[in-house]
């Protein structure tokens, strides 16, 4: 049996049948490269919450920046490297 197009979406999808947003290639590129520092299980995620951030606004290149960076500060889903955990040195390449 073949999966239906509801399968897979989210029941706040289901449920609320609202318009899908209008988004310019640049736009959606932007939330694609913001998505790229995640994990790929946690990228879909992303892009539902972003979604969501975005409901109800008059979307511009930057509202869809400002949504992007609050889901990626919020939400919790990127974890930064540890720059002090002696992987890179400290000292730039100038100074050296």
């Amino acid at each position: 049996m073949a999966p239906t197009a509801t399968a897979y979406s989210t029941k706040a999808q289901a449920t609320t049948h609202q318009a899908p947003l209008a988004l310019t290639d640049d736009q959606l590129d932007q939330i694609m490269r913001h998505a790229t520092v995640l994990h790929p299980q946690l990228r879909r995620v992303f892009v539902e919450r972003v979604v969501y951030e975005l409901r109800g606004q008059t979307i511009g290149d930057g509202v869809v920046f400002r949504a992007c960076a609050k889901v990626l500060k919020e939400a919790g889903m990127f974890d930064p490297p540890e720059l002090d955990s002696g992987r890179m040195p400290r000292v730039s390449k100038w100074d050296r």
